[in-house]
């Protein structure tokens, strides 16, 4: 993991994200289906799609989790988790690129498509793991709870970052080594290893 990454995260800015998942969860869960996906996950789960938000995949990929419709699926709560960290994901990301620290438009279209990358990364992770998979007897296998887990931490190291740069003990410019690939495949195997 990179000397930036790992400065940034702790136990408390994971433990802090996954409250937010299981509250968001909770919210989605306990009503009436939203008739659109929640904003910053839609737009996540368009770059996962390469697509834009308002396609109907999109809306279709949502009404799947939110039904469990996926096959067949028998735990439409971690499906709206998934979801739940999309959203924080997106909202994360946008709170980045807006930030006032960028020296240049240029350097704020280039986190902007940093962060696009992640995001697209991070919805595939979480769409892939919101399906419940069939095995080949037909029994349900259950979801790839350690992808949801891995996205938590990196969502978790995304928003330590924001936090940072926003206090001034980091430069906006650290967000080149949170991109970069070494750190994001140590990372993959510090969340697989660290639960």
């Amino acid at each position: 993991m990179s000397n930036v990454a790992e400065s940034i995260r702790t136990e408390a800015l994971v433990e802090t994200v996954r409250s937010e998942v299981v509250s968001r969860e909770t919210n989605w869960s306990g009503g009436l289906p939203l008739a659109t996906p929640p904003r910053n996950a839609a737009r996540v789960v368009a770059k996962a799609l390469n697509t834009r938000t308002s396609d109907s995949a999109v809306c279709t990929a949502w009404r799947n989790a939110w039904r469990g419709s996926w096959l067949p699926s028998n735990d439409t709560q971690h499906a709206l988790r998934c979801w739940a960290v999309m959203d924080i994901a997106g909202s994360v990301a946008e709170q980045i690129v807006a930030l006032d620290e960028w020296a240049t438009a240029a350097d704020r279209d280039w986190a902007r498509r940093e962060l696009d990358a992640i995001l697209s990364e991070i919805g595939n992770a979480l769409l892939k793991s919101a399906r419940t998979v069939v095995s080949l007897i037909g029994a349900p296998v259950p979801p790839l709870r350690a992808d949801l887990e891995t996205q938590i931490t990196r969502v978790a190291i995304l928003r330590g970052y924001l936090e940072q740069v926003r206090s001034g003990d980091l430069p906006a410019a650290a967000l080149a080594e949170l991109v970069d690939p070494p750190y994001l495949s140590a990372l993959r195997t510090y969340a697989d290893t660290s639960r």
